[in-house]
């Protein structure tokens, strides 16, 4: 294996633990402005998590639109009978959904600095070590990627970023590997994929990378991630006892 391309939140850091209240802030900032009683607001709030895919506590739920955009008419379906439930107009709650949307990195830098990624070095230098090109690939913006890269100390690591701004269709269309493939001269089958969703797993067989790694700290679909991924570990650290990466 020569190149390793791995995906950002939920598998260099457990997805819940970043993401799980500052999502809880921008639901709760978008469900007052419904005007709701308390047992509503906090029922609505709960719900909106839920679908969503992660709460204010850090819990996942793997079937979320942040995990499954395959199964956002489910979801859809779920908000709009959120609507009806609490006579919310469907157009302004769809308005706010986006606003959330736009809206919830706008503090990332603040959001995240007391947070700790301790292994996420060590992981990269012995990947560099090894003689790998690596690939940062997510549907996320560049200025928020480079946000936890930066704190994550590893943007001196990573050879190549590919954001949903930076030019290449967004996953799971293979466009970002076979990019980075050509760039360093590398086969798509000496390609190692890391990710921690269905999305994840057809971008690397997409492209037809020569091994996908699945981790849990994302979705944790480990149920469906095992039918796409040759293997699936707890978290990203245990990678470094692959024996197809550090062979």
């Amino acid at each position: 294996m020569k190149g390793i391309v791995i995906d950002k939140d939920g598998t260099l850091f457990d997805y819940g633990y970043v993401w799980g209240e500052i999502i809880s802030r921008q639901v709760k900032k978008g469900v007052e402005t419904f005007n709701l009683k308390k047992e509503d607001f906090d029922a609505l709030t709960a719900k909106l998590e839920r679908i969503f895919g992660v709460d204010r506590y850090g819990s996942k739920y793997s079937d979320g639109i942040l995990f499954r955009h395959d199964l956002f008419p489910l979801n859809f379906m779920k908000i709009l009978f959120s609507c009806f439930r609490y006579r919310i107009n469907p157009f302004k709650m769809y308005s706010v959904i986006m606003e959330m949307v736009r809206h919830v990195s706008d503090n990332i830098v603040e959001d995240i600095k007391d947070k700790e990624f301790p292994e996420i070095r060590n992981i990269f230098l012995a990947l560099k070590a090894h003689g790998y090109k690596t690939a940062i690939v997510t549907n996320d913006y560049l200025k928020t990627t480079m946000a936890f890269l930066e704190k994550m100390d590893i943007a001196d690591l990573v050879d190549t970023i590919e954001c949903a701004d930076t030019g290449s269709k967004k996953k799971p269309n293979p466009e970002a590997i076979r990019k980075f493939a050509r760039k360093y001269s590398i086969d798509e089958k000496d390609i190692v994929c890391i990710g921690d969703t269905i999305s994840d797993m057809k971008f690397s067989h997409n492209a037809g990378c020569g091994y996908t790694v699945a981790v849990l700290t994302g979705s944790g679909d480990e149920k469906n991630l095992k039918k796409h991924a040759d293997v699936v570990y707890s978290r990203i650290e245990d990678i470094m006892n692959d024996k197809v990466i550090f062979s």
